[in-house]
């Protein structure tokens, strides 16, 4: 009862203090720079006092503390202001990121004004800075359908089409203004769409088109200059991954690549050394592969891979794999099919037994404007060992927030299902379910990013006859540091008792170190 007393006193403390700013800036507090004291010298009235002194910081860019005296002013009196004056100030809120306020009386001004296009602008503008985009296209088209081409609503929507990953819609919006005039906002924010659909070709014809006009347009295009480099310039990479599991199994990982560009076709190649250890002895595991991934045509991308395993140094134990696969974009996401031949390697003993297997995938991705993710998917496995499993996947994800951090909550659920168990060291259940519900943050800040991702649920399968029903709790995350302006060095770890979170199946951990550098 104290904590709620003192709590609500406090409460009142700062109300009053936040009401009486006005009050005390009239009667010549010492903290009112002298300029407005100047100006507020004859004045009496609380509304000019809170408008005057709001207009006095808006003056000096000073939006945080403008916002509050423009709130107070349309809260005293907004019948007071015109419509212009309520737009200047509601603006004047939003560029403060007092988003929700600015929001609301942009509404209260388009039901008094509802063909006023300014403060249709206004609201489609914070709209889209609080995620909700497709809210901000309804009313960007409402603009365009009165004022068609208007070049400030059309870069707007094309801005976000590009941001909901609308890229195609985005382009034509782009195009659409540069057909009559070469717009440097829409000439870069087609660039940038065309980086993010893999263009990379016509993006960079875009960037060498862009001709800035100010300091701040030179300094948007250094940062879209560097954005293309970092998706197009070669990268090197090595790093070392240890697992270990609750059935004695050790394995160290070594792995290199490279990676590199050519045209708009993405090329990687990686070696990797795995030794795998358990209660039996070691044995070891040699990989190499080659892949190339691109445009195939407007919304539609493809990928292949071929590449060798050779199990324990031994020639008859050299085996090819492959894999070919397409996406289309489809509706607001992707779809798309995949099929592959790949060897086990994640653990001594599936050295030992050599199991092969051939698989095809399909899966359908959609995003909803940003904010909701769904994805469904499908894997046939088909086993060297004269098995086979059928696999489905589901995917809901909700962005909470959208800034800095980005949070997720999500949830997935999981059907497998073998023909039989062949006692072949790796997880074959006759059936499996879970469910889970996990949650995600990603930050960035200057030269450090980090990702984390904890999940629980439950899960049942039956396997050899018996029937297994857990509890489950785990995760995985992510340290990542720029330690130069082309050399990240990224940490990585995970672990939890989820069955199918390793081809084992048993209670699993990871570590993994990593260093990337663009050449």
């Amino acid at each position: 009862m104290k904590k709620l007393t003192a709590f609500l006193a406090l409460s009142i403390a700062f109300f009053v203090f936040d009401h009486l700013n006005a009050v005390s800036y009239a009667a010549g507090s010492q903290r009112m720079p002298e300029e407005l004291q100047a100006i507020l010298k004859d004045d009496t009235d609380a509304v000019d006092i809170s408008r005057k002194t709001g207009d006095f910081y808006s003056s000096r860019r000073q939006y945080a503390k403008a916002a509050g005296f423009y709130l107070e002013a349309l809260k005293l009196d907004r019948k007071r202001f015109t419509i212009g004056e309520r737009l200047q100030m509601a603006i004047r809120i939003s560029w403060a990121g007092r988003l929700k306020k600015a929001e609301h009386e942009l509404r209260l001004v388009l039901v008094e004004a509802p063909k006023n296009m300014e403060a249709r602008f206004a609201l489609a503008r914070v709209l889209s800075k609080e995620d909700r985009l497709k809210e901000a296209v309804r009313e960007t088209d409402i603009i365009l359908a009165a004022r068609p081409g208007e070049t400030n609503a059309l870069l707007l929507k094309a801005d976000c089409l590009r941001w909901a990953g609308d890229y195609s819609a985005a382009r034509k919006c782009y195009l659409k203004i540069l057909e009559k005039d070469d717009d440097f906002y829409a000439r870069t924010g087609l660039a940038r769409t065309d980086i993010l659909a893999e263009n990379y070709s016509e993006s960079k014809a875009e960037i060498d088109s862009a001709k800035p006009a100010s300091p701040s347009q030179a300094e948007d295009l250094k940062k879209l200059k560097e954005a293309y480099k970092k998706a197009t310039d070669p990268v090197l990479n090595t790093g070392y991954l240890h697992y270990w599991d609750t059935d004695h199994n050790n394995i160290n990982v070594y792995y290199a690549g490279f990676g590199f560009l050519a045209g708009d076709v993405k090329f990687d190649t990686v070696y990797s050394h795995t030794l795998a250890g358990d209660t039996e002895g070691h044995v070891n595991a040699e990989e190499g592969s080659a892949r190339a991934a691109g445009k195939l045509a407007d919304r539609i991308w493809g990928a292949a891979a071929i590449g060798a395993t050779q199990m324990e140094n031994s020639s008859d134990g050299l085996y090819p794999t492959w894999m070919a696969r397409t996406d289309i974009s489809l509706l607001k996401g992707k779809a798309g099919v995949s099929v592959s031949r790949d060897v086990f390697t994640e653990t001594a003993d599936l050295i030992r037994f050599r199991i092969r297997y051939s698989s095809a995938r399909a899966y359908i991705a959609q995003t909803l404007w940003r904010r909701l993710d769904l994805y469904l998917g499908f894997a046939y496995k088909n086993y060297s060992d004269h098995n086979d499993s059928r696999d489905w996947r589901a995917e809901a994800n909700y962005k909470i927030l959208a800034g800095k951090p980005v949070v997720r909550l999500g949830y997935r659920f999981r059907h497998l299902s073998f023909n039989t168990q062949t006692e072949h060291a790796y997880f074959d259940p006759d059936t499996f379910f879970s469910s889970e519900v996990f949650a995600s943050l990603y930050y960035e800040k200057g030269k450090f990013y980090t990702y984390v991702e904890p999940y629980t649920g439950y899960e049942s399968y039956r396997r050899f006859g018996e029937d297994n029903h857990t509890v489950l709790i785990g995760g995985a995350g992510t340290l990542g540091l720029h330690l130069l302006d082309r050399l990240t060095f990224e940490l990585n770890a995970g672990g939890g008792n989820f069955s199918l979170a390793t081809v084992s199946g048993f209670k699993s951990y990871m570590v993994e170190g990593k260093l990337l550098w663009r050449i």
